[in-house]
């Protein structure tokens, strides 16, 4: 036997004594025996096996300067033992050296490596270990398992999981039920169904049982997809995996109907609900409201509300005020007038332009009493409170010469606190004066004044100037103040029109003839100023003349 014999000998009856395979080694350099391949790769195992991973790398480094090229598997080894010393990057490094030269794990190293990178956190590294792993057969451990789809599912990466659950499921190691209702859901509500169902094909090729809770994600994927075709599969499967169907699952079928805008499956679908005794969706109900205005089915819309009251589902006051607006255009006020009743006896919000249109409308269609009362209806729910709600009705009122429902109207107002617009107080006194009852306008004057309401000036002059033409100083006086009240500045034909009431102005000449048939002098028109002298042919000036 020679020396280098009796040395590999040596080294491989102390390789489980580091001590003694470093004195063995040392002992081969004193002697300057020829070191071979063999004894540096048994000195650098005898590192390896006694975790001492410094001294492995630096018998390494030697080897290569010596000229020996290292064996894959201990390349492998060393790669390892650098893993399990806690020296993760370096690990890393040496395993990324080793697939740049194009190596591959061996079987018996690859559950190592792959627990190296998932421990790294390197997923797509370890995916492909775990490719490698499936083709022996070899099985990661179920903390792996874990990682590897939480990873996949919190990138939502589907060509991924596929992938991953395809190799797990070749040896043996399928996801659990509640993984794989995630990994179904996370494909459905990423928008991508087909994939998710692929993913259930796939499980079943592979003999996996696929939990109801899975096929329940992938109906409402189909339903949010409007594919209600699919969705009734789905359902079917759901059915066929142990699954109860209930009102959530049938309210998919509804939801993928009304996705597809296939109103009439839609309906055939909320009505199969109900003579189920199940309660269509508050989202669901929304949406057939929407689908049937849009196809023009007013009624059903309508009937679509009705029934969200008689459920107790909450009417969006948006998709209550959609309705009536239908009705409205559709001039069907009578179904408006009767939906309003209903909503408001179940606390449904009125939509203040809708409840706006709706008085306007009946004006328009002379039901002036109606108009009225739903006004004050509105009023009282504080829909309408503003002076300007009020005044389609008031001319509505003035236009069928109903001038005491109009004055009425106007004083409930003011005991309400709502405050007319000047408009409607200004055509109320006029209306009055063109009557011939000053005493009427005055007063009317009075109540809006009082309550802050400025009448306009063109109507505060022609009370001025019919109580002038009277002679009645004092209620013109009182006029004159309340325009001045209002904000009003007097011009010359205001004061002319005091002159007048006072007797200050005389108008006719006493004990005169002639004077007796001369025509009393006209106010000033509205758009003219009265001077001095104007308006006063045939006064006493004249009659002194002639």
């Amino acid at each position: 036997m020679t020396d280098e014999d009796r040395y590999v000998e040596a080294l491989r009856r102390f390789s489980g004594d580091l001590h003694m395979a470093q004195q063995v080694f040392e002992s081969m350099v004193q002697r300057e025996v020829t070191i071979e391949a063999v004894h540096w790769q048994l000195f650098l195992q005898a590192h390896l096996d006694g975790r001492d991973v410094d001294g492995a790398r630096t018998v390494l480094t030697r080897m290569v300067e010596a000229g020996v090229e290292p064996p894959a598997q201990v390349r492998w080894e060393l790669a390892l033992a650098s893993g399990r010393s806690g020296q993760t990057a370096e690990s890393l490094a040496q395993l990324e050296a080793l697939h740049a030269d194009g190596l591959q794990p061996p079987e018996r190293h690859a559950p190592a490596v792959l627990s190296v990178y998932v421990a790294a956190g390197r997923f797509p590294a370890a995916r492909a270990v775990l490719r490698t792993m499936a083709t022996h057969g070899q099985a990661p451990a179920d903390h792996e398992v874990q990682y590897l789809l939480d990873d996949c599912l919190s990138r939502r990466a589907i060509r991924d999981t596929l992938m991953v659950v395809d190799l797990l499921a070749r040896v043996g190691r399928a996801p659990d039920a509640r993984r794989i209702a995630q990994l179904v859901g996370m494909m459905a509500r990423a928008g991508h169904p087909q994939r998710a169902a692929e993913l259930i094909e796939q499980l079943g090729a592979h003999g996996v049982e696929v939990p109801a809770t899975a096929h329940e994600e992938l109906l409402s994927a189909h339903a949010r997809a409007g594919d209600a075709v699919a969705a009734a599969e789905s359902l079917a499967q759901l059915r066929a995996a142990g699954g109860v169907p209930s009102s959530f699952h049938h309210n998919a079928m509804l939801q993928a109907h009304l996705a597809a805008d296939d109103l009439d499956g839609a309906w055939e679908a909320a009505l199969q609900l109900v003579a189920d005794g199940r309660i269509p969706s508050g989202a669901n109900l929304e949406a057939l409201i929407d689908r049937s205005l849009g196809g023009g089915r007013l009624l059903a819309a309508s009937g679509v509300v009705d029934w969200m009251m008689i459920l107790g589902v909450p009417v969006p006051a948006a998709k209550a005020a959609a309705v009536l607006s239908g009705h409205l255009r559709a001039g069907q006020l009578d179904t408006v007038v009767a939906l309003l009743d209903e909503m408001q006896a179940h606390g449904v919000p009125v939509d203040r332009r809708v409840a706006r249109e709706l008085v306007e409308r009946l004006v328009r269609a002379e039901r002036l009493d109606d108009a009225a009362t739903l006004l004050e209806r509105f009023r009282a729910t504080k829909v309408l409170t503003q002076g300007q709600h009020f005044t389609p009705v008031i001319a509505g009122f003035m236009a069928a010469k109903r001038v005491g429902d109009a004055v009425a109207l106007l004083d409930r107002m003011l005991a309400a606190k709502v405050t007319p617009t000047t408009v409607d107080a200004s055509r109320l006194v006029a209306a009055h004066l063109r009557a011939g009852d000053l005493q009427a306008a005055t007063a009317l004057l009075d109540r809006v004044a009082d309550a802050g309401i400025a009448v306009d000036e063109p109507t505060h002059r022609e009370l001025l100037w019919e109580h002038a033409k009277k002679g009645a100083a004092d209620p013109a006086r009182h006029v004159f103040d309340r325009m001045v009240a209002a904000g009003i500045t007097p011009d010359e034909r205001h004061t002319k029109a005091l002159e007048w009431a006072s007797g200050s102005v005389r108008r006719r000449l006493e004990g005169d003839a002639e004077s007796a048939t001369t025509p009393h002098p006209a106010p000033p028109a509205d758009d003219q100023s009265v001077s001095e002298g104007e308006g006063e042919t045939g006064s006493d000036d004249a009659g002194e003349t002639s």
